[in-house]
């Protein structure tokens, strides 16, 4: 499927590709955690209908967020700038760590609602207040280096796969 140039530029095609993979994160993150967790709870198919479309509306303010600096930055990047190699290696990089921020934040919060019966809340902040006790536990306890590799590997294939759309750096210099 192709998007008209007109209503959605080239230079902006790397935010498209890393929403849409945010918001695909966070949906399959949902009806995980509604299979998993939800069924065995007595939640039927109608908290399901809910969750996804409140979920979504999450997401999209947190993208508006986590998506603001580089939604000026191409907005405001001159062309020759996102025509340049150093462009690449810097969509590139970015690319990937979004992905795998994501990729990985997902795991983090299926771990912790398999915990704390919830998703990400004031229980986390603890986290950040002891974190040196905090990682040493979740060290020991989890296989963290299985996800990070697990996660890395992912974000590769994803990187891989997206690559046309995520890499703005086909742009022409000129215009």
């Amino acid at each position: 499927m192709k998007i008209n140039a007109h209503l959605f530029p080239a230079r902006f095609r790397p935010l498209l590709t890393t929403a849409a993979i945010y918001l695909a994160a966070g949906l399959l993150l949902r009806i995980v955690l509604w299979g998993v967790f939800g069924l065995a709870a007595g939640s039927g198919w109608s908290g399901l209908a809910l969750a996804l479309p409140l979920g979504a509306v999450n997401d999209l303010v947190a993208l508006a967020y986590l998506l603001f600096p580089l939604t000026i930055l191409l907005a405001l990047a001159p062309r020759r700038l996102l025509a340049s190699r150093f462009w690449k290696w810097i969509t590139s990089g970015s690319a990937s760590a979004l992905v795998f921020g994501t990729l990985y934040l997902a795991c983090v919060e299926y771990f912790f609602f398999d915990e704390f019966n919830a998703r990400f809340n004031l229980v986390a902040v603890d986290y950040l207040i002891y974190p040196h006790e905090v990682f040493i536990n979740i060290w020991e306890s989890y296989h963290v280096l299985r996800y990070l590799l697990a996660c890395g590997l992912a974000t590769a294939l994803i990187v891989f796969l997206l690559r046309n759309s995520l890499f703005a750096n086909r742009m022409p210099a000129a215009g």
